[in-house]
């Protein structure tokens, strides 16, 4: 299953910044699910590891519930 949206923020009059998130769940070779997580079109290096470090955080929160 893929997922797959685009976002738009404004965060000045003149600037719209558009990133993609695409989700893909499968099944495991385990028989478990694995999730893959794509979140791509930052506006710099800053941005997108700040995000990563939020969906990494978010993403050990959902294994922990098994």
């Amino acid at each position: 299953m893929v997922i797959q949206y685009n976002e738009l923020r404004r965060r000045d009059i003149e600037h719209i910044v558009e990133n993609i998130k695409s989700v893909m769940i499968t099944k495991g070779s385990d028989g478990g699910t694995e999730l893959t997580l794509i979140h791509e079109l930052f506006t710099d290096v800053a941005q997108r590891d700040l995000h990563a470090d939020g969906w990494q955080k978010c993403l050990d929160r959902i294994e922990n519930l098994s």
